[in-house]
């Protein structure tokens, strides 16, 4: 389904906060087209967005979540995130995170190489997740507020998958 304001929602979550009310802020990029962004996303492979203090509320928060998982987003970095949003990202295994130092969120700049070691593990084991700045050195810490079963639902491929998985074969 095709919503006129699915393209606005996309570039905005892809884009994360860096374009604001009364113009750009420091870093952002002006006058790309949506188009660009998702073939940027394509080419770049699995990446995570950076976004700002209640990412994700919209009137398209599933759209919000659905399109930028199939451009084969992993995670997204925020100072908080809209509850709702949240929910539907896990639902599609992208993991929502948001930063345990809400002043982190400057310091990522677009076209930085972040890595998640072991994720599956800090995941399971604690409520904050270490990301690592291979570009600049560093680290950030997150935290996730997910319980063991929308874990596992990441961990699985999405929710879909996770009721695949837990039904009976056929005989």
């Amino acid at each position: 389904m095709y919503r006129g304001a699915m393209a606005r929602n996309l570039a905005q979550k892809l884009i994360g906060d860096r374009l604001v009310a009364g113009g750009p802020t420091p870093g952002a990029e002006v006058g790309i087209r949506i188009d660009q962004i998702a073939d940027r996303a394509r080419a770049t492979g699995d990446h995570f967005v950076v976004g700002g203090w209640n990412c994700g509320q919209s009137s398209s928060r599933e759209h919000a979540a659905i399109v930028p998982r199939y451009l084969r987003l992993r995670a997204v970095l925020a100072r908080s995130l809209a509850r709702i949003h949240r929910q539907n990202l896990m639902n599609f295994a992208v993991l929502p995170l948001t930063f345990a130092d809400a002043a982190d969120n400057n310091g990522v700049e677009p076209g930085e190489t972040l890595v998640i070691a072991e994720a599956p593990s800090q995941m399971r084991d604690s409520m904050t997740v270490d990301i690592a700045n291979e570009t600049r050195g560093g680290s950030y810490v997150m935290h996730h507020c997910l319980t063991e079963r929308q874990v596992n639902i990441i961990l699985q491929g999405s929710l879909l998958d996770a009721i695949r998985n837990r039904q009976p074969t056929a005989r």
